[in-house]
Parts: C-alpha cells; structure tokens; sequence
C-alpha cells in the first residue's frame, strides 16, 4: 500500500504512465489482492492500474479490462458494507464513471 501511495503521488502518476510504470501498478495492485485492506482501497488501486495500462499504450492492453473489472467487483463489495459513508459510495462511483465513461461497451452494461 505504501509503495502504491508513493508511487502514485510522487514520481508514478497513472494518466502519464509508460509500459514499465503500467507494469509496477499491477504489481502493487496483485500485491493488494492478498491483503486485508478493505474492499474500497482496493478498488482505487486497480482503478488506477486499468488507468496507468490505458494510458501506456495507444492500443487498449487487455489489462485495461482486467483491472477495471477487478476494480467493479471491490467497488461492490464495498458498496454492500455497513460502514460506508454515502460520500465515499459518491465518490467512488463517480471515479469509476469519470474511467470508463469513454470506453467502447454501453455504459448500462457496466451499471
């Protein structure tokens, strides 16, 4: 998670990601897999590894899917907490919107 926060804010941002960059996000993002960290910390980092994948090659990697959908499935476990404040399901969904908005599948298939 560390590595991820650094990363991400300092020296890694995912929108300018190269390959090389695009690659270190799905290792932090395999990484969060097999942690305890809740569900919604999970879904910004493999948002942000489909994003850093999209933005490093002009021809959409399959890892762009891949994470997005991992992203889907933690941005809905987290939605079925108790403990989620409205603004963060606000947000999060707003990210997720703001990602895929452009991409080729209708947006009803992704609700």
């Amino acid at each position: 998670m560390i590595l991820y926060l650094y990363g991400r804010q300092f020296t890694k941002p995912p929108d300018s990601a190269k390959p090389e960059t695009a690659a270190e996000y799905s290792q932090w993002s395999d990484r969060m897999e097999m942690t305890g960290y809740s569900p919604l910390l999970k879904f910004f980092v493999s948002l942000r590894t489909a994003q850093a994948w999209r933005a490093a090659f002009t021809n959409q990697a399959p890892e762009v899917n891949r994470y997005r959908r991992i992203a889907m499935k933690h941005l809905e476990d987290a939605l079925h907490t108790e403990e989620m404040p409205a603004h963060a399901a606000y947000d999060a969904c707003l990210e997720l919107y703001n990602v895929i908005q452009h991409n080729d599948v209708p947006l009803h298939d992704k609700y």
